[in-house]
């Protein structure tokens, strides 16, 4: 998401020039930045038919955090080697047969057409 010099300068006004607090408007009055948008010149969409095309993926890979909470906890990674899964914890890797790829904070696809 960009924001125009219009935009910027305007939330530069309405929070005395302090830089922190104009980002944290720009973000939290999308209102205000619609109607800046309205005026501004279209910009021409980018389409393709994603009807007409089908494609299939596998999971090659999954990020999962391990914690309570987001504020604290564990990042490890499970991903694929051919047949088999990796597991990465810091320094254990180790082949694992069940990894819970489900559970995954982030999955890594890969297209198989």
């Amino acid at each position: 998401m960009g924001f125009t010099d219009k935009q910027a300068r305007r939330a530069l006004e309405k929070t005395d020039n302090n830089v922190d607090r104009a980002i944290d408007y720009l973000f939290n009055h999308p209102d205000d930045i619609e109607d800046e948008q309205a005026g501004a010149p279209a910009q021409e969409a980018k389409h393709f038919d994603v009807e007409s095309q089908t494609a299939r993926y596998r999971v090659v890979g999954s990020l999962l955090h391990l914690g309570s909470s987001v504020n604290s906890g564990h990042y490890v990674c499970y991903t694929r080697k051919g047949d088999h899964w990796i597991y990465f914890n810091d320094e254990k890797v180790y082949r694992i047969e069940d990894p819970p790829v489900g559970k995954g904070y982030l999955l890594f696809l890969e297209r198989k057409d």
